[in-house]
């Protein structure tokens, strides 16, 4: 009885190396995820140009847009930095802190593919398993932001307009955090790169960026005398951890367990339909030449000569 049971860790063992192999394998290939843009498969040389300026501009209006609402949110709480204790605000940082890793990844390997020849095209075939540390430090940055920007913009995004938002006036930078610069790493990624987030350790990587900031909001909510500026001992009040902490420990376990996986599945939805539609990763093999005709058939050999009469006797 139960002799199945010894094989789960077995089988759990060799996914986690199956991840870790494609995840170093990823980073590995790190130029092309940065410099291919699906919506302008031209030439190579063209495609990488494009590519470069999408990452700069996705990177530039991704900066102005956080620094909009962090300069709006200053100005509504006259000066005073609350800025850091919401979610949306943490999740408007990773995401600028992604555009523009992206956007260096893309400068260093455009110019390296200057001074190296053309990018190659990507294989089918994956690289040789091995570490990643000979990727750069930045392209490691990248990677842990490359699911979790996404997936927490459509986080905050999902959870504030459906658990926050009352019904009343919103300001524009509300709308610009809850909605607009979840669209911007939309776009992105299904249309302007291919950068994947099916790894496990990108779904990890959620829950780091997750957890990092539950921790920080139990700790200030249950510092004393700790208030933001209207009075309130929360950053959330569905998050009050002193005032109704089976309430909070509720939303935090959904979540983590529905609504978190919810988002990162639309994410990862987006980007496969990316890849079997607009830009392929492995790309169907080349149909088989058609089979040649069969060659004529042979002439007949001549028939042979009549045979000559023998000569008359002689006289």
């Amino acid at each position: 009885m139960g002799g199945g049971c010894p094989a789960v860790p077995a089988l759990l063992r060799t996914f986690v190396a199956r991840q870790t192999v494609q995840w170093h394998a990823e980073k590995r290939e790190w130029q092309s995820a940065v410099l291919q843009c699906p919506v302008a498969m031209l030439n190579q040389k063209q495609e990488r140009c494009t590519a470069l300026r999408v990452r700069m501009a996705v990177a530039v209006v991704t900066s102005l847009l956080a620094l909009f609402v962090f300069v709006d949110s200053l100005v509504e709480h006259d000066g005073i930095p609350y800025y850091f204790i919401w979610l949306t605000n943490w999740t408007g940082m990773l995401s600028a802190a992604y555009a523009i890793l992206a956007a260096y990844a893309a400068y260093a390997g455009f110019y390296h593919g200057e001074l190296n020849g053309l990018l190659p095209a990507p294989s089918s075939i994956p690289p040789p398993p091995s570490s990643s540390s000979d990727v750069p430090r930045y392209v490691h940055a990248l990677w842990f932001t490359k699911a979790s920007a996404p997936v927490a913009q459509c986080l905050i995004t999902l959870m504030f307009w459906v658990l926050l938002y009352d019904g009343g006036g919103v300001r524009v930078s509300g709308v610009t955090a809850h909605g607009i610069i979840a669209a911007v790493l939309i776009i992105d990624h299904t249309l302007l790169n291919r950068i994947t987030v099916s790894n496990l350790y990108d779904f990890c990587n959620l829950y780091v960026f997750g957890v990092t900031y539950v921790i920080f909001n139990v700790v200030y909510t249950l510092i004393p005398d700790l208030t933001d500026h209207d009075g309130n001992t929360y950053a959330y009040e569905i998050l009050d951890w002193s005032g109704s902490p089976a309430r909070a420990g509720v939303v935090f376990v959904a979540t983590m367990a529905v609504i978190m996986p919810l988002c990162w599945a639309v994410v990862l939805g987006l980007t496969t339909l990316r890849d079997r539609t607009l830009f392929p990763l492995h790309p169907p093999p080349p149909s088989p030449p058609p089979p040649s005709p069969p060659p004529p058939p042979s002439p007949p050999p001549p028939s042979p000569p009549p045979p000559t009469p023998p000569p008359p006797p002689s006289p």
